[in-house]
């Protein structure tokens, strides 16, 4: 009995059906997967400007260390501004603060970004002030303005969560 059901048993038409049904899992996983890297990658678009401004934030940061770094080698606390490091973040988070699509929490975090900037640009330091209160000053800014890019950073990733997930 069993024999004659196994001889009759229609092995390719079996075969087909769960190929067909593997075939169209594949479709749909690879479709899912595509929708959410276009998501992805307007996110980033939309997201362009705030990792501009991060990108020159760290910079600047990077290059306030460096300064810093050279400055106590050699004793020596040119103006920071005269240094030719100072770069505009201005009219990056003006273009972030006028978004309207952007929370006001990103476009607070951008703003506070050039408020700690901008002693840098200043020409306060003259060469009466003395080296170590030139420097303490270029690190506390330093520091603030590291302190600035982290809340601006984590700000981007809650929005692009959000915007991710709608």
């Amino acid at each position: 009995m069993f024999c004659s059901m196994w001889v009759k048993f229609q092995w390719e038409t079996v075969l087909a059906g769960g190929l067909g049904l593997m075939g169209g899992i594949f479709v749909i996983l690879s479709t899912r997967e595509h929708i959410q890297a276009n998501r992805e990658d307007a996110v980033n678009r939309e997201l362009d400007p705030v990792d501009r401004l991060l990108r020159v934030t760290d910079r600047t940061i990077k290059d306030a260390q460096e300064h810093i770094g050279k400055a106590r080698k050699t004793l020596l606390a040119t103006p920071y501004a005269e240094s030719g490091k100072v770069e505009n973040n201005s009219n990056q988070a003006q273009t972030i603060a006028a978004n309207t699509d952007f929370p006001r929490s990103l476009r607070d975090a951008a703003k506070e970004i050039v408020e700690k900037t901008k002693p840098l640009g200043e020409q306060k330091y003259t060469p009466t002030t003395s080296p170590a209160e030139t420097l303490e000053a270029i690190e506390n800014i330093a520091n603030s303005l590291i302190a600035a890019n982290e809340e601006l950073r984590s700000e981007r990733q809650a929005y692009a969560s959000i915007l991710l997930n709608r």
